[in-house]
């Protein structure tokens, strides 16, 4: 659009029209229910050393604050800072929903009780067909006529040197 006014006059008026962006985070009063503790009274927080947004060592006093669902724990500042604009686990990107603010301090860590979705992030994705093995050829390799290696003969241009450094043929097994 040749329009449009993209002077910093222009996009200041658009700002104050549209209003602020503001980042997807967790609401106030969820992230006071989340999972809290001190690190050495947490025994599903004890699962890792280190927290995933800092990487600071935990020590034994150290605050800590979680996602049952996940199981993963971070420090408590590290965490509320992380909600301020997000709404998801930095490590596995899962969404909290109602059944994280439940807490248990003695709980072992839980495992992902459904699939982690993606489509908040990268929309809805076809399956993934399983990658077919690779079958390489070897220089020493005997050739039948049952082999999957191609047996056709090299150009009649190719020296014996480049014959040498040919790169391996690679076919796929097709998988049935």
């Amino acid at each position: 659009d040749d329009d449009m006014d993209v002077s910093y006059e222009g996009l200041l008026r658009l700002a104050a029209r549209i209003g602020d962006a503001k980042p997807k985070n967790l609401p106030s009063e969820f992230k006071a229910n989340l999972p809290r503790g001190v690190y050495a009274a947490c025994e599903a927080a004890r699962v890792d050393d280190r927290c995933a947004i800092c990487l600071d060592k935990y020590e034994d006093d150290h605050e800590v604050m979680g996602i049952n669902e996940c199981g993963h724990y971070f420090h408590t500042h590290c965490f509320e800072t992380w909600l301020d604009l997000a709404s998801n686990c930095p490590v596995c990107r899962r969404e909290l929903t109602p059944a994280d603010y439940r807490f248990d301090p003695n709980a072992p860590p839980a495992s992902p009780s459904s699939p982690i979705s993606l489509t908040s992030y990268f929309g809805t994705l076809p399956p993934m067909s399983p990658i077919p093995p690779v079958v390489m050829e070897e220089e020493t390799a005997s050739r039948t006529s049952e082999s999957l290696v191609d047996d056709t003969p090299s150009s009649p241009t190719t020296t014996p040197e480049e014959e040498q450094y040919r790169p391996p043929t690679v076919h796929y097994e097709a998988s049935i």
